[in-house]
Order: structure tokens, then sequence, then C-alpha cells
């Protein structure tokens, strides 16, 4: 419960500055993260085997003002995470290091980018990049209403250079043996196979360096026509896992939320998850659920559909980002992603699948509940 509603609220400023210490320890070079991406601090867990929960926390965002969340040192000068609400204090660590891959330059010379522009570190070994800065949906004038990706134009100049920057830095990053498991997002087109034979030179770049790496794609689901050709080349390319986030289950929340994004039909995603199934196979293919702007009842019949195809079900809590439409929308309930993530776990026991065997976020675990609750 205590990771959840963190997760919700996020961690607001400190008087004493520890916020802006451990945040600029972690992620020296940039300050505007979005989405998912914050701070990672880890809580104590006596759940059996799991250890320290990792975070990635919001931070510096709008909504992060009004959390109940801030840093404070206990009694011992131990580092704690303070709950207002009732004074209660919540060991937490917090790495004081980013990785040494984050101050280096890709091979562009004449680029001031560092590699921590490009690529990040979550959770503990995951790191996640997107092949493309900004978005082809939010472009078109018809943004995601919870997303603040994209709002900036880019140049031709800047794609060509970032190809060659991302290239790169991620053939740096997969020699750190510390990383196992990689995360591509970012690729959204309109051509029939929605960007995935984008990803396959970033692909190579990885497994150039490192050949035994995880690697998962987040896409949207091809075209009927092009679903097998796409997977298989996909897998014979080196991929993992796949991600294809319907976000919603609500046909007219689709719609509202994501106008182009939510376009396409329910039916072509639930073939693709079926196609990427018999060729990836089981624990290989992910479908992720935003909680907190459709109705819960919505939510969960999506993730009766698609665990009754085998089909991963993630859930992660809406977080109202500053510069999206729903900036000053309310955040998830605690509660609500509780339940919802209970059972998403029930559904996925119920039907023999493991997330822990699948690559990319779910597997990073540092977003949600769906790792944890694998040992409950």
């Amino acid at each position: 419960w205590r990771k959840i509603d963190i997760l919700c609220h996020g961690l607001r400023c400190d008087n004493e500055g520890l916020l802006d210490f451990y945040y600029r320890q972690q992620n020296p070079h940039d300050t505007k993260r979005t989405g998912n991406a914050g701070l990672q601090i880890k809580i104590e867990s006596k759940i059996n085997a799991v250890g320290r929960l990792a975070l990635n926390v919001a931070v510096y965002k709008d909504f992060c003002k009004g959390s109940p969340y801030y840093f404070c040192k206990d009694e011992k000068n131990q580092l704690c995470v303070i709950d207002e609400r009732d004074n209660t204090l919540i060991p937490v660590v917090c790495p004081e290091t980013h990785p040494t891959w984050y101050d280096k330059r890709p091979f562009n010379k004449n680029s001031n980018k560092v590699i921590g522009d490009l690529i990040l570190l979550e959770g503990d070994s995951t790191a996640i990049a997107s092949i493309t800065r900004g978005c082809l949906y939010f472009n078109k004038t018809a943004p995601c209403k919870f997303c603040a990706i994209g709002a900036d134009s880019v140049s031709q100049e800047e794609i060509v250079s970032r190809r060659i920057e991302l290239l790169s830095a991620l053939e740096i990053v997969a020699n750190d043996k510390e990383i196992t498991n990689f995360h591509l997002t970012g690729g959204n087109t309109f051509n029939p196979d929605r960007g995935a034979f984008d990803f396959i030179p970033y692909i190579r770049a990885i497994l150039k360096s490192r050949p035994d790496a995880a690697i998962a794609v987040e896409i949207s689901p091809p075209e009927l026509s092009c679903q097998e050709t796409v997977f298989r080349q996909l897998k014979l390319e080196g991929v993992h896992s796949i991600t294809m986030n319907m976000e919603f289950w609500d046909d007219a929340s689709r719609l509202e939320l994501m106008p182009l994004k939510g376009a396409i039909p329910k039916e072509e995603y639930m073939s693709a998850y079926r196609t990427a199934l018999q060729i990836f196979g089981k624990n290989k293919v992910t479908c992720g659920f935003i909680i907190g702007l459709e109705k819960l009842q919505a939510s969960k019949a999506g993730i009766d559909a698609i665990t009754s195809e085998n089909i991963i079900a993630e859930v992660y809590p809406f977080k109202p980002n500053t510069g999206s439409i729903l900036q000053n929308n309310a955040i998830s309930s605690t509660d609500d992603m509780i339940e919802i993530s209970l059972y998403a776990n029930m559904r996925m026991k119920e039907n023999g699948i493991s997330p822990y065997l699948c690559s990319g976020c779910v597997k990073c675990g540092a977003c949600g509940l769906t790792q944890q609750l694998i040992n409950i």
C-alpha cells in the first residue's frame, strides 16, 4: 500500500533540499524527466524474500506539490520519507550515484548530449530509451490527453543526429554488465507496421555489445495484414518480449483520451496479442493499463479479456503530468490501484501467467506491484 501511495502522490520538495540533492546525484544532466521516470528510491519490505521495493517516484511535477510525502532525516540521521497526514516515518534508501555512462558522450562528436540525455536507468538493472524525440500522435495535434511527450517540434536534423547518438549510446550501455534488461519505446508511425521495423537498428546495436541482452519493444499493434511478418522479423532480430499498451478498455474512453491511438480498433490489438503470443511464446507479451481515468470495472473487463488470452496485464497509476491536457486532473486512487493490482495478479495466476519471465518495464517493476505480488 505504501509503495503505491507514494507512486500515486509523488514526492514534494523539502525544506532541507534533500530531494534536490538526491535528484541531482541521480540525474546530473536533466531535471525534466517525463512520465514514470523520476527519482529512484527503495523502501524496506517484509514480504517473503522481496527485500527492498524499488520505486520510480514522480518529482518536480505540479501535482507533486500537493503530496503528503517528502524527505526528512530521523533521530539517527537516516533518510526517511514522512507521511505528514499521520507523521509516519518510512525508512528509505536513495542511491546517491548514477551509472558512469550517464556522463559519457556518444559517438557524434558534434553533439553536446551525454548518454544520460538519451537513455535512463530505471529500477535496478533496466535501461529504457525512446528511439524518437517526441511522438507522432502529439505532433498531429491530437495528443493523448494524459501525456506531455512530444510537445516540442523536432527538426529533420535533430532526428538524424539523435539516431546516430542513440545507436552509439546503446552500444556503450550494453557493455555495462549491471544492465540486463532493455526497454525500447517511442517509435509510433502511421505505416502498416506502426513503426516496428524502425527499432531494428537499435536492437542490433544492443546485441552487438551484449548478445545475451533481454530486449522488449513497445509498439502499437501492426495492421492485420502484416502482424505475423512484423513479429517474426522482430523475433529473428533477437527481441525477447513485446509490449502493446492499450491503456484503456472502454471504447469511449479510448477515443476521448487518445484520439489517434484510440482509433486503432481493439480487434487489431487482440489479433496482435494472439499473433505475438504464437511467435514469442507465453509470458513474453504485455498489455499495460492506466488506472484512474476510466471506471474500474472497465479496466477489470480489459484485464479479463487479455489474461484469458494468456497476455500479461500490467497496471500503472495515472499521473497528471505537467504540460499534458489533464495536468490538473486528480491523481489515481491508491485503493483503486491496490484493488486492480490484486485483481490482475489473481487473473494472471489463474491462467498460469508469470510476468517474472518477461522483459522490459514489467521486469523492472518499479512503477507498480506486479513483481512483488508474484511472491505472495
